[in-house]
């Protein structure tokens, strides 16, 4: 089954605007820059991505303790990351349609 966009502005949610828009997606961007500190201070103390320091975790070149812990929260830190950019490429289509339609 296709999915059901709205034609026209007027039939999105009276609380969806452009502003608010706008602010998710600084919002968004401040969490985003948070998350890559959070990464680069992982890769700058294990010197490596995540991805190898996993794989040194696997094949115990690394200690399991804290390490593993450790990895928990990076993988945590890039999966957020990933869907945090998936979120803002939709704020900012969503607000330039908004723009776009607004205009018009």
């Amino acid at each position: 089954m296709a999915a059901s966009y709205p034609a026209t502005l007027s039939s999105l949610p009276t609380s969806v605007t452009l502003d608010k828009i706008r602010i998710l997606e600084t919002d968004t961007s401040a969490r985003a820059r948070l998350l890559r500190q959070i990464i680069y201070s992982f890769e700058r103390k294990y010197h490596c991505s995540l991805e190898t320091f996993e794989q040194k975790l696997e094949s115990r070149e690394v200690l399991e303790h804290p390490c593993w812990e450790e990895s928990i929260e990076w993988r945590n830190a890039v999966e957020q990351l990933e869907r945090i950019e998936m979120s803002r490429s939709i704020f900012t289509w969503l607000s330039h349609w908004l723009a776009q339609y607004s205009a018009s």
